[in-house]
């Protein structure tokens, strides 16, 4: 699976009549914390989505603050305020960019070093109604809960 790939899944827009959704994969070979996401950007057929208002239910405005991880074994879901250009069913071309701050390598100043990816893909905007109703709420996840033993 290539970076771009795991950044942007087929079935990764989704809307119903109060929001976009968007799940991205972490393009990273592991887990980080949320942190160390620095910046999120998704735009639909060339439109900035704006600004995340939800990451997997939580309030986005405090990413920083929060102290667990996004896995590499999961799929984020991005919430937005609804784009009312965007219709269900319609192919869409979508561009995510997220910047990672990398806790470990350090630049010379000693800040994490900065890893941007980007990634486009031609999408179909899917009804998060319909989603649900085939248990597709978002793309297949692998295995959501790490254990050790």
């Amino acid at each position: 699976m290539t970076m771009a790939t795991k950044l942007l899944h087929r079935d990764a827009v989704s809307m119903d009549d109060t929001s976009v959704r968007v799940t991205l994969g972490l393009p990273w070979y592991r887990s980080i914390p949320w942190a160390g996401v620095a910046s999120l950007a998704v735009e639909v057929d060339g439109r900035d989505l704006g600004p995340v208002s939800r990451i997997d239910g939580r309030d986005a405005s405090r990413l920083s603050q929060r102290g667990d991880y996004w896995s590499i074994q999961r799929w984020a879901e991005l919430q937005f305020a609804l784009a009312p250009w965007l219709r269900v069913g319609v192919p869409a071309v979508v561009r995510a960019r997220i910047g990672l701050r990398i806790p470990g390598p350090l630049q010379a100043d000693g800040s994490p070093l900065p890893v941007d990816f980007e990634a486009e893909r031609l999408v179909v905007v899917l009804s998060s109604v319909d989603s649900l109703e085939q248990g597709r709420s978002s793309p297949p996840r692998r295995n959501t809960h790490s254990t050790t033993r």
